[in-house]
């Protein structure tokens, strides 16, 4: 079975669909173009599930093309989770060999800087905090994400000046070295990678309650 077997039943509903959740998609609004709307991707990706057509870098091309910011689910009669049906397509396409040249460098990226940035997120974070935060026996920690870290590290001063403000006292920063959940792995097709980052992210955090 292939990932996208696993959504054969969503694949199907879209495909039949009258396109109702068009408009409520950023990517095909943005682009205006009638191939990356979430029905023409999903009827892709179910001319591809049942083997009408091959995984080639321009049947993969749209299938890239999705955020997973889930409004087409949030508006679907049927609640059809495209975001995770298109990541299991890509998923299929990279498993086969046929790997969009954009994404090419980002398990790459993850593996030296766990995260899908070159930057030093550590750095940015050790630089935003104050050291005392980074307590490595504290009960709680505190995961900003990479996003958070390298696009508003002042919302994380924000977030412990009120657990100040509220006494709370128990919760420190995450110190690294990974600084992201690996989800960009994930939505990009790349489930293996995705998963041994998980693993590793995962006994990084064991000893925090």
């Amino acid at each position: 079975m292939t990932h996208l077997d696993r959504h054969a039943q969503s694949t199907n509903y879209c495909a039949a669909c009258p396109k109702l959740c068009t408009f409520a998609c950023p990517v095909s609004g943005a682009s205006r173009r009638e191939t990356v709307t979430p029905w023409a991707k999903m009827s892709l990706a179910e001319h591809i599930r049942q083997k009408r057509l091959p995984y080639t870098a321009e049947t993969l091309d749209p299938l890239t093309h999705c955020l997973s910011c889930r409004l087409c689910t949030t508006y679907c009669k049927h609640e059809i989770d495209v975001g995770e049906a298109l990541a299991a397509a890509r998923a299929d396409a990279f498993e086969n060999g046929q790997k969009d040249p954009r994404l090419a460098a980002l398990a790459e990226t993850f593996t030296r800087y766990g995260a899908p940035t070159d930057l030093d997120l550590g750095q940015t974070l050790r630089a935003t905090l104050d050291a005392e935060l980074f307590a490595p026996e504290a009960q709680v920690v505190l995961f900003p994400g990479c996003r958070a870290i390298a696009d508003a590290p002042q919302e994380l001063q924000a977030a412990f000046r009120l657990f100040s403000a509220l006494r709370i006292d128990f919760v420190a920063a995450y110190s690294g070295p990974d600084y992201c959940c690996g989800a960009p792995l994930y939505y990009a097709g790349y489930q293996a990678h995705f998963k041994r980052h998980a693993e590793k992210l995962g006994r990084r955090l064991q000893d925090f309650k």
